[in-house]
């Protein structure tokens, strides 16, 4: 897809969050840049798309085990710690007042109502779910963009670990994460269900 800005900014912010003594100089350099191929090629899913971040997150992964000599887990675990200290990543994700207040709800309903549509091949379908009593917001992904990416990059296996990255900006929002299944382990749909910290139990 064509480069933005969205892309570029994720780029730097990548490269800064995943910097580690176990990654050379040099390694770092061949990541940046197998990312912006990785980009460059992949499927558009639309400049504005806000899940863009997470497809560049993707691949951004796939360039780390492509280019370093470490594992999943361990690229994983650069990615996460990184993330965890962004001060910018708390801005973008807002906290759990932001993410479940009526106004963000009905955004994402509507947002919901566009993935059906199916414009782009890559992109996410999903419903959003009302909260029940038994949680706060719920989401069901029934076609996940990290994972058509990883599939197009010939590495399904790697969208199992960006999967748990979700439990980490789920702690960032000040939320906690409940998920029975995931697309990228084979099950029918990704089922996020959101809860506030204090959220009572039973």
């Amino acid at each position: 897809m064509k480069s933005n800005l969205t892309i570029k900014i994720c780029g730097i912010a990548f490269s800064r969050w995943t910097k580690d003594p176990r990654i050379s100089v040099r390694q770092r350099k061949a990541i940046h840049q197998e990312y912006r191929k990785i980009m460059h090629h992949a499927k558009d899913i639309g400049s504005t798309n806000q899940l863009l971040t997470a497809y560049a997150m993707a691949a951004w992964f796939i360039a780390m085990n492509r280019m370093d000599d470490l594992s999943p887990d361990e690229n994983s675990e650069i990615m996460k710690a990184g993330m965890s200290r962004s001060n910018l990543l708390r801005v973008v994700l807002g906290d759990a007042e932001h993410n479940l207040n009526a106004k963000h709800v009905e955004k994402q309903k509507k947002w919901s109502e566009k993935t059906h549509l199916r414009k782009y091949e890559n992109d996410w379908v999903v419903d959003v779910v009302c909260g029940n009593g038994a949680f706060d917001l719920g989401y069901d992904y029934w076609e996940c963009g990290i994972c058509k990416l990883c599939q197009d990059e010939g590495c399904r296996d790697l969208a199992k670990y960006l999967c748990q990255i979700d439990y980490l900006f789920a702690q960032i929002m000040g939320l906690t994460l409940e998920r029975t299944t995931t697309l990228a382990e084979g099950g029918e749909k990704c089922d996020f269900r959101f809860r506030r910290k204090d959220f009572p139990e039973g």
